[in-house]
């Protein structure tokens, strides 16, 4: 029994050893349609099947590269489109002592300066220099030139000046005191080395600028009407501060004005025209967007102009509405 369950199990394996060759001499019968990948011997006896050439690779960098719109260089027509645009100096930029002409046009006194590099010709912020200029304008039979300082202001898209300083443009002109014997005998530039203290001082009294500073004071109206009327009409000097004041942005007449709210129940002060600056349109714009309740805190400068108060704002900020959590 033993003998011959032995041999049909050696028959059993015969058999599956033999299906198992004919299944493998099948498949490597088939038909080879394509080429069987290249085994890793092949790869390393024949490494440069799988490289890529450089051609291919300029040709695939090519293809991955991005297109970039070319812009066209601008034409001379466009070019010139552009430089005719106005030239807007920045808020604060100074001018220092430029030459030009006073003129009335219209509502505004406007300055045309003589080298065109200070913004050709500005309309001028009312103030004690402009007044003394306007003076000097409205008594002198000729058109006076003056040589002014002061800073720039910005407002709707506009360039304003307002001037600090003033000096009258005159002809040189030898001193009453003075005879001709003495100024033919002046010495002259340059001055020796062992020259004496009265000739250093002949020759300095000789090099003064021909320009004079204008004095505001000495050039106010006056007669005794313009005089009452400035002081009923100015409350505030020229120059004088205003520090963290309450208010509103109203319309008055053609300008804007700032109307003071009135603190611990003290009677407030009369509306005060505001001069054109970037702070005043930053709160002319803020106002158009929201008018209702909008309180500034502002500071800055005041001015004075024929016997009225003008404000030019330093800062100004809008003051927070607490609403319900106010005290």
């Amino acid at each position: 029994m033993v003998f011959a369950a032995v041999v049909r199990h050696m028959v059993l394996l015969a058999t599956v050893g033999l299906v198992a060759a004919t299944d493998s001499g099948a498949s490597a019968s088939t038909p080879q349609d394509s080429e069987p990948a290249p085994t890793p011997v092949t790869a390393r006896n024949h490494p440069e099947s799988n490289r890529t050439t450089a051609e291919e690779l300029l040709r695939e960098l090519q293809r991955r590269r991005p297109v970039n719109t070319v812009i066209p260089p601008s034409g001379a027509r466009d070019r010139a489109s552009v430089s005719s645009e106005p030239k807007l100096w920045p808020e604060g930029w100074t001018v220092l002592d430029h030459p030009g002409r006073l003129e009335r046009v219209g509502a505004w006194w406007v300055f045309h300066f003589q080298d065109n590099k200070a913004g050709g010709s500005l309309k001028i912020l009312p103030n004690a220099s402009l007044e003394v200029m306007a003076h000097i304008q409205a008594d002198s039979e000729n058109a006076d030139s003056f040589t002014v300082s002061g800073e720039m202001t910005v407002f709707g898209g506009e360039n304003y000046l307002l001037v600090r300083t003033a000096r009258r443009r005159t002809a040189a002109s030898p001193s009453p005191a003075v005879t001709e014997a003495e100024s033919s005998t002046a010495p002259e530039a340059p001055i020796a080395a062992d020259a004496s203290v009265e000739d250093v001082l002949a020759v300095m009294e000789a090099q003064q600028p021909v320009d004079a500073l204008l004095a505001a004071e000495g050039l106010m109206p006056s007669h005794d009407d313009a005089k009452k009327g400035y002081a009923a009409r100015a409350s505030r000097i020229d120059g004088s501060p205003i520090v963290s004041r309450l208010g509103r942005v109203v319309p008055q007449g053609d300008w804007w004005a700032f109307r003071f709210e009135s603190t611990h129940g003290d009677a407030p002060d009369q509306p005060i025209k505001l001069l054109p600056s970037k702070n005043t349109e930053r709160m002319v714009q803020a106002r158009e967007r929201e008018n209702v309740g909008l309180v500034f805190v502002v500071s800055g400068e005041v001015t004075a102009f024929e016997g009225e108060n003008f404000l030019l704002p330093r800062l100004a900020v809008q003051r927070i509405n607490l609403g319900n959590l106010r005290k």
